[in-house]
């Protein structure tokens, strides 16, 4: 009978120092502040979006102004085409 409860006792502190280990090396991200881990990833995530969403625009501001540039070189030919045929 003893050496059951020296077992059981033995089991529960195994338990208890494994329980222990485990607590200690989690991440302090992950006890009790789980909230704020998630606020921070999903600032994260929002200021990476607004990263990639600038780029995207100035990509399309340059392309806009190649075209602009394209137009106004074009019509600037074309009037002197213009000019020359009316001479």
């Amino acid at each position: 009978m003893r050496r059951a409860i020296v077992g059981v006792a033995a089991a529960a502190c195994v338990v208890g120092v494994v329980g222990s280990l485990a607590y200690v090396l989690t991440p302090a991200t992950m006890r009790g502040n789980a909230q704020n881990w998630r606020q921070d990833r999903l600032a994260f995530l929002k200021s990476t979006y607004d990263r990639i969403q600038d780029d995207i625009t100035v990509d399309e501001l340059d392309r806009t102004w190649a075209t602009l540039c394209r137009l106004q070189d074009a019509l600037a030919l074309a009037t002197e085409r213009a000019k020359s045929l009316a001479d």
